[in-house]
């Protein structure tokens, strides 16, 4: 049943990757837009219209090309590079970089490009909503005048990661039982998730990336976070492992950070993806604050929920505290579960205390 569910949950991520997800913006059908010089500082950047083709050149070997768009929600991004004519390189030179940077103008990541063929897709990855740069620059002494045009995609971000999210403070919100795509930027790059479970269960964090062939190097460490950024598990993620899963861990509700860094010597850019499987403990039946125990709090509690349902009003349960509360299981929460709490609740503290009388003797 978990491989299943897990499954599942990775066609749906399989999905996004694709891009299925609907575009922020309609694409732009005009014609590309041409740089406007000079555009060679944060301060004087074009601006880059999402879905729409802008073409530039490097006239010399110091000219840079700013350009900056932006992101009015949380989005999938993907960045393309294109040339009209591929060009000669019988020494491996990287003609172009395509730095991506922050409204701060701090790299996020670099892409070299030979320029060996016409099409390039530098990137899909989730960012947070904002500005951003595309800083196009010659790479050393290697620079080409042949002109490149950019195109910025930017699509629905549910279930990418958002960057940056490398502490406790700016950690992706991720839901129990859902999928999270992600990427390693850097060997620097550091991912945190913040997983609220409501009530007792056993919780179990699953890695998947595309196997690298023959590559049984450590490049991921994949660890469960208590509240407080402590370690409760890791394990180590190797290149040729499709599917790396942590122990189970029996957790209580409250708060939870998976922690995905990279080894010290190794790191890998491929993107992978996370799973929190949780499966709620099944909650005794009249036990509705979760004490394990059934008494006279748990038929107050009843009583109030089911006050508030009577006047047309949520009971204020979780859907966990509903099911317990439901004590005769007839789908109503009502008085007459109260009433079987209160009669279960004075049986069972007549038997203590009836145990407590014998042992006396």
């Amino acid at each position: 049943m978990k491989t299943t569910r897990f499954l599942a949950a990775l066609t749906c991520a399989a999905m996004l990757g694709t891009m299925t997800a609907f575009p922020v913006m309609a694409a732009d059908e005009a014609a590309a837009i041409k740089e406007v010089e000079s555009n060679d500082t944060l301060e004087t950047a074009d601006v880059l219209p999402l879905h729409t083709p802008f073409t530039g050149n490097l006239y010399d070997a110091e000219d840079m090309d700013y350009f900056m768009f932006t992101l009015p929600v949380h989005c999938v991004v993907e960045l393309n590079f294109a040339i009209d004519v591929p060009v000669t390189n019988s020494t491996g030179c990287k003609f172009w970089s395509v730095d991506l940077c922050t409204s701060e103008g701090d790299t996020v990541r670099v892409f070299d490009i030979d320029g060996t063929k016409a099409n390039y897709h530098l990137t899909t990855q989730g960012l947070d909503t904002g500005s951003y740069y595309l800083r196009v620059r010659s790479n050393d002494s290697c620079y080409s005048v042949v002109p490149y045009t950019l195109t910025v995609n930017a699509y629905n971000g549910t279930g990418w990661e958002g960057e940056s999210n490398n502490s406790l403070s700016t950690a992706d919100e991720m839901a129990v039982n859902s999928v999270m795509n992600a990427r390693m930027y850097n060997g620097d790059d550091i991912d945190y998730y913040k997983l609220t479970v409501d009530s007792s269960g056993k919780l179990t964090v699953k890695f998947e990336i595309e196997p690298i062939p023959a590559n049984d190097n450590e490049y991921w460490q994949l660890s469960l976070l208590n509240e407080k950024g402590e370690q409760l598990l890791t394990k180590a993620v190797y290149g040729n492992n499709a599917v790396t899963a942590l122990d189970e861990y029996e957790a209580e509700a409250g708060t939870y950070y998976i922690l995905v860094n990279n080894d010290s010597y190794y790191h890998w850019t491929t993107k992978y993806m996370l799973f929190a499987e949780f499966e709620q403990q099944a909650a005794l039946p009249g036990d509705v604050n979760g004490n394990e125990m059934v008494d006279a709090s748990d038929a107050a509690i009843i009583l109030i929920a089911a006050a508030k349902l009577g006047s047309s009003s949520a009971s204020g349960l979780t859907e966990a505290q509903e099911a317990a509360a439901d004590v005769n299981g007839n789908g109503t929460i009502d008085a007459m579960d109260a009433a079987e709490v209160l009669s279960y609740a004075a049986a069972a503290g007549a038997a203590r205390r009836g145990a407590r009388a014998g042992e006396r003797v």
